[in-house]
């Protein structure tokens, strides 16, 4: 005879199997519902007034000697070189047009940022699938990214460099090299740490609206070039600060005191140096351009 707490036990297990993977679906349709409520108006409206969702053809009437239609393929050279260059440069500080940056030092520093921020986030997301266990599969995957990253950065930049010098000023190189470094730091050489579900489902359906938008932004891109602006990202910057927080989180426990006690407040004074040359750089060049 089986006793009546084993039964229970099987009867839970079997069924928290059933209902885990339903609750994780009802989690995204209802966040699902979330968004077209708020924001669903706004493409039913262009359809009523403008004939289409995205009003395409009051664009092209409204800028048509400005703006024309390209239909380039994911193969063209602009989407892998002038697409994430001015994505990124808009993104942190770019005025006037896209005419007007800061000092090429401060944004290397923006771009040691992002590295850094990527290699974390990476390196939660290949820890995410297992609740934080790294396995021997797991490392493997980070090296060959961090490799890759590292390969790209660098390759990109003397691509567009041409010259030595461009390999250590670069921006894709800083950012693959700062990337690279993070991420084996963080998956091959630390210890695993736990992560709970609802951290998990979270994580999931944020980064979905993420994927979503940058497929959105690469289609938008593909039929209307010179559309690699950073204020496109704009729609997502919560889900990605949530992500990018939770991912620091996570790492905040596998780095020495010592980091973790500096981490934050280094982060603040270069930010606030770094906004502060921006800004500068900006009005400078409204006054005298």
């Amino acid at each position: 005879m089986v006793p009546i707490d084993e039964k229970l036990i099987g009867l839970d297990v079997r069924w928290n199997a059933r209902v885990e993977p339903m609750r994780a679906l009802m989690f995204l349709v209802v966040a699902a519902a979330g968004s077209v409520t708020s924001a669903g108006w706004y493409f039913l409206r262009n359809m009523l007034v403008f004939g289409d969702p995205m009003a395409s053809r009051f664009k092209v009437e409204l800028l048509g000697a400005v703006a024309q239609p390209s239909n380039l393929s994911l193969l063209d050279p602009y989407m892998y070189t002038s697409l994430p260059s001015g994505l990124f440069r808009t993104f942190w500080a770019s005025f006037g047009w896209v005419t007007i940056e800061p000092p090429d030092a401060t944004m290397i520093g923006y771009a040691a940022l992002s590295g850094l921020l990527l290699g974390t986030t990476l390196a939660y997301f290949i820890a995410l699938p297992r609740r934080g266990l790294v396995g021997r599969p797991e490392k493997i995957l980070a090296i060959l990214i961090a490799s890759a990253a590292a390969f790209v950065g660098v390759a990109g930049t003397w691509a567009a460099g041409g010259r030595a010098r461009a390999l250590f000023v670069g921006f894709s190189a800083v950012a693959g090299i700062c990337m690279a470094g993070s991420l084996v730091h963080l998956v091959v050489l630390a210890p695993r740490r736990p992560i709970a579900r609802s951290e998990r489902e979270i994580v999931v359906t944020l980064s979905a609206a993420i994927a979503l938008l940058f497929a959105e932004l690469i289609l938008y891109n593909i039929t209307w070039p010179n559309t690699n602006q950073g204020r496109y990202l704009y729609p997502v910057l919560a889900p990605l600060a949530i992500v990018s927080a939770l991912a620091v989180k996570h790492a905040a426990g596998r780095v020495s005191p010592l980091l973790r006690g500096w981490a934050l407040p280094a982060l603040i004074v270069f930010l606030s140096v770094a906004w502060t040359i921006s800004f500068h750089s900006g009005m400078a060049g409204f006054h005298f351009w």
